[in-house]
């Protein structure tokens, strides 16, 4: 998602908007530096690439010319409940294909589901391979680790990342939605999932 004045030029242009999808594909190291990093007269700007682009040979050209620029600054954001994330990237994969919401209107049905513990204990053990990984990737920038539960919860966390920023401590703000405000209530068999992944080794990453 892009903000600002490009934003309102590809939501008012498609042309524009086709014109900034074939500067994303073809020349990624300029649309980086052109478009994502024009802070538009903000303190700074940045943007969100997922580990699993990271790893995706799709986007190994964004992949490249991000760990060769080691001015970037990096946050490795993860969750602390593995489970609470499990559950939301199955929910939207097999339910709801809604990934943020702006309002409790938008927010979609959701019916409980009985959870494959197996499926769930690969993909945690995956999401923490890949967190690992991507710490060794960006290992020559200047980086730090931010855990979102942390974020959200704790003054210390935020001022600590807001200080590796470089800007002023404030209350940070967001118009984004929860989407799911209780997971237990989403799996049928929510204590045997959590029991399955503690038995896996992954107790510290539960809640």
């Amino acid at each position: 998602m892009i903000f600002g004045s490009y934003n309102r030029k590809r939501k008012a242009d498609p042309e524009y908007e086709a014109k900034l999808g074939r500067e994303m594909m073809e020349r990624p190291e300029r649309f980086i530096q052109s478009i994502l990093f024009d802070s538009q007269d903000r303190k700074i700007s940045g943007f969100k690439f997922k580990t699993d682009e990271a790893f995706n040979p799709d986007f190994r050209a964004y992949t490249d010319a991000l760990v060769g620029d080691t001015d970037i600054k990096v946050i490795h954001l993860m969750r602390r409940n593995l489970v609470d994330q499990y559950i939301s990237h199955w929910m939207v994969l097999n339910q709801t294909g809604v990934t943020l919401i702006h309002s409790e209107d938008q927010r979609p049905k959701m019916q409980p589901f009985k959870a494959d513990i197996d499926h769930a204990i690969e993909y945690c053990r995956e999401v923490v391979a890949r967190e690992k990984q991507s710490i060794e990737l960006y290992g020559g920038h200047r980086s730090i680790k931010v855990v979102y539960e942390n974020l959200v919860e704790k003054d210390e966390h935020r001022a600590e990342t807001l200080n590796f920023l470089g800007v002023p401590i404030r209350p940070l703000e967001t118009g984004i939605k929860k989407i799911i405000k209780d997971s237990r209530a989403l799996v049928l068999n929510f204590d045997d999932l959590v029991d399955g992944l503690r038995r896996a080794g992954l107790a510290g990453r539960l809640s």
